[in-house]
């Protein structure tokens, strides 16, 4: 899927459910893919907001692409 292709399916997901963990975290996930730490870091935020602690697997994954320990 292109690039574009993609933001787009992620901005459509977005706007349909604000509220979708998964969403945010495969955005953050993006964002550090394209080199942008601080838009990944306040998805990652958005993340620990939405699922009301630093535990569940969405948090746990966008965070290690964050810090280093994984890839996307």
């Amino acid at each position: 899927m292109p690039l574009t292709q993609a933001l787009r399916h992620i901005g459509i997901l977005a706007a349909a459910d604000p509220n979708h963990v998964r969403t945010w975290s495969y955005y953050g996930m993006w964002q550090m893919e394209q080199g942008n730490r601080l838009k990944a870091e306040d998805n990652l935020a958005k993340v620990k907001l939405l699922c009301g602690s630093a535990g569940c697997k969405e948090y746990i994954e966008i965070k290690a692409v964050i810090d280093g320990k994984a890839s996307y």
